[in-house]
């Protein structure tokens, strides 16, 4: 980047030097084509070609003077004599400065064109007036006066491009050559005789900068004005000053927070917390305003919002500013987990935030005005806690297979009592993903709802039907987890009635009944056991004695 340039690029200056030749070889080229020539309709198309490329990171700002076309104080173009329209003539007619803006369309281009082509010789030819005349919706025009009034704090545009002209991103503005810049901007932010009320800005300076501010190729520009800014408090401030720049520093921030800079902002957060620690009390107010502002809950909704029009956003990034804003971004942020099209990266990055994000996401998901739980239930999941597993576990039956399979894996370490109840709800669901995942995720303290599942699987005589390796598994978790329910709904299968009935030799349903209970170890499980031995065949006996598993 030149070291003339401040916030415009290499590539930037290139595009006004395109434009500005595409201009004059137009207007050249009007003077010498009727009006519905073909050669002029395809000028005009060129021309707006090089004005959305040389427009396409926000507004181009050039200053006139009698000999040259300037971006900021590096020539873009250069007369070859003194009479020639641009920039000669009409610097001489007062215009000192253009800015075009993105967006021009093809009538306001010819009647640019026109207003430009006139000869300077014509009886009443006055530029400044034939510019205000073709009513141009994208074309600012600067005129000695305005240019002198744009120096005064009146114009929030011109200041943010002024603050934003120390130096570049690679070139801080702390370096002494920009001392006396600085001094000269603080003289213009608080003339002595003024009250500090007037620095407020108005509903209107607000309007002026936001197109400004607000498009995303400004970003660098916002950047380095904060920079800018941060390095003033470094110096001695009046009173008045002080809050002037503090108001100043707040509407950028919260433009930055806008274009959904992620890096830009972590970078402001980090600088802030880092002048928190240092010295002096203006400092320290500065870099505490600063956090302020951007911890808001409307600056992070912004920042958050922001990122809606940005295509990819890298999880890291998210995380670490997330970590940085604190507490305070857990509610925003919940809101928008609900609706952006970033989910899957808002998850990845939300574990930074801690419980507190946990808690506002299940308070959240719990409300009644909550319309987007699909999108948040898949952050829940993610944080399989207790509390975020139990905010959805009632609505179990309700949901997609793969959530219930994941209910219950995770639910398997839950002690929560609504989780525990969607972990034995699924060893009656319909997929046997989700009935095998609940078998192995059944603890003992689930023994009384698993004992009146076992009397509606037997009443309904289905349990003996399922998949020998769900069934296997199954005995195997009843063996495990039995207490005196549980086994006393299996001995009630394996009891024996009649002289013949002590003959009689187990059914395989028996067999792995017998072995569940020959596996449990709770003592009120074993005396319904010993008491099953007592009056069981001898076929019954053995198996309760050894603890063959004939499912093996």
């Amino acid at each position: 980047m030149s070291g003339n340039l401040g916030i415009y690029s290499e590539l930037e200056l290139k595009a006004a030097k395109d434009l500005i030749r595409e201009l004059v070889r137009a207007l050249r080229g009007v003077r010498l084509y009727s009006e519905d020539h073909p050669t002029l309709e395809g000028m005009v198309t060129n021309l707006r070609k090089r004005w959305e490329a040389a427009t396409a990171a926000g507004p181009l700002a050039l200053r006139l003077t009698e000999g040259a076309v300037l971006l900021e104080d590096v020539p873009v173009y250069r007369g070859s004599s003194l009479g020639d329209v641009l920039p000669g003539q009409l610097y001489d007619h007062g215009v000192v400065g253009l800015i075009f803006k993105r967006g021009l369309e093809p009538e306001e281009a010819r009647r640019l064109i026109e207003a430009l082509a006139r000869e300077p010789d014509d009886e009443g030819v006055d530029y400044a007036l034939l510019l205000w005349e073709a009513d141009l919706n994208h074309v600012q025009v600067l005129l000695d006066a305005e240019e002198t009034e744009d120096e005064e704090f009146d114009s929030p545009e011109a200041f943010a491009r002024r603050v934003a002209s120390f130096g570049d991103e690679s070139d801080p503005p702390m370096k002494p050559e920009f001392d006396e810049a600085r001094r000269a901007l603080r003289a213009q932010l608080d003339p002595p005789e003024l009250d500090p009320e007037l620095f407020q800005f108005t509903e209107r300076e607000r309007e002026a900068l936001e197109p400004l501010l607000a498009n995303d190729g400004y970003r660098r520009t916002l950047r380095h004005a904060l920079r800018v800014l941060h390095a003033m408090a470094y110096e001695q401030l009046d009173p008045e000053e002080g809050i002037t720049v503090e108001h100043v520093t707040g509407l950028l921030v919260e433009r930055l927070a806008g274009t959904g800079d992620l890096p830009g902002l972590s970078e402001l957060l980090e600088r802030s917390e880092e002048m928190c620690q240092g010295q002096g009390p203006i400092r320290q107010h500065f870099a505490e305003y600063t956090l302020a502002t951007a911890r808001e809950h409307p600056v992070v909704t912004a920042a958050l919002d922001g990122l809606e029009r940005v295509q990819r956003i890298e999880a890291p990034d998210l995380a670490l500013c997330l970590a940085r804003l604190g507490p305070e971004a857990a509610l925003p942020f919940a809101q928008w987990l609900g609706r952006t099209k970033h989910a899957e990266t808002a998850r990845e990055a939300m574990r930074v935030m801690g419980p507190e994000a946990e808690r506002v996401l299940v308070e959240l998901y719990a409300s009644a005005e909550t319309e987007n739980r699909g999108q948040l239930r898949p952050a829940l999941i993610d944080l399989g806690t207790h509390d975020a597993l139990a905010a959805i576990a009632d609505e179990s039956p309700q949901l997609e297979e793969t959530t219930r399979l994941e209910i219950v894996r995770l639910g398997e370490r839950s002690t929560d009592p609504r989780v525990r109840r969607a972990v034995t709800r699924g060893l009656r669901d319909p997929s046997p993903r989700v009935r095998l995942a609940s078998i192995k995720a059944t603890r003992r303290s689930d023994a009384a709802a698993v004992a009146e599942f076992l009397r509606e699987q037997l009443a309904a005589a289905t349990l003996d039907r399922r998949p020998p390796e769900e069934s296997r598994q199954l005995f195997e978790m009843l063996g495990r987890i039995g207490d005196g329910d549980v086994a006393m709904v299996l001995a009630s299968q394996c009891r024996t009635r009649g002289l013949a009935a002590r003959f009689k030799k187990p059914t395989p349903f028996q067999e792995a009944c017998l072995v569940a209970l020959r596996r449990m170890r709770a003592p009120d499980a074993k005396r319904v056991v010993d008491e099953l031995a007592d009056k069981a065949p001898s076929a019954f006996r053995e198996l309760l004695e050894d603890g063959f598993d004939s499912l093996g």
